[in-house]
């Protein structure tokens, strides 16, 4: 899974991220050792005191803008910048990196393009989108789901 911000300015340091995280209550704990503008690959990170992460990467904003003008996905305006956020189907990896990738538009007052679902999102409803993606309540209910497909006979139509 994939989620971009665009932002025509960008954080200062790793520091003044984890503050912003910090700020809106989330616990999640970047790996400050890296300086921001070396951002490339796996970002360690611990969230709720689990070890996680996910990949983070700067890319030219312009071709990326261009792909999604050309897919049918209109960008607004051409931005600066763009931080490119990568992870897989973990509960700590998916929040981490929404969560994350959220707080850093909203530090930037850039947008966040959603890959999966093909939609943006602005600043003023970033904080909301973080806290949908960090909903404890709903990925008990998605792993619960999880372990009732591992325990279904597949070969069996689902019950009605």
């Amino acid at each position: 899974m994939e989620v971009y911000v665009f932002s025509d300015r960008q954080l200062d340091a790793m520091g003044e991220w984890q503050s912003a995280l910090e700020a809106e209550g989330f616990n999640i704990n970047l790996d400050e050792s890296r300086g921001f503008v070396d951002l490339s690959g796996f970002l360690l990170v611990n969230i709720d005191g689990r070890p996680s992460g996910f990949e983070c990467d700067h890319f030219e904003a312009g071709p990326v803008i261009d792909e999604l003008n050309a897919e049918g996905f209109p960008v607004e305006r051409r931005w600066k910048y763009l931080l490119a956020f990568r992870f897989g189907g973990s509960r700590y990896e998916c929040t981490s990196a929404l969560v994350a990738a959220a707080i850093y538009m909203r530090s930037t007052d850039g947008i966040l393009f959603d890959c999966e679902d093909g939609t943006f999102h602005s600043p003023e409803n970033a904080v909301a989108y973080a806290r949908r993606a960090a909903d404890p309540v709903a990925w008990e209910d998605f792993e619960r789901f999880l372990e009732e497909i591992k325990t279904r006979d597949l070969t069996q139509p689902p019950p009605a």
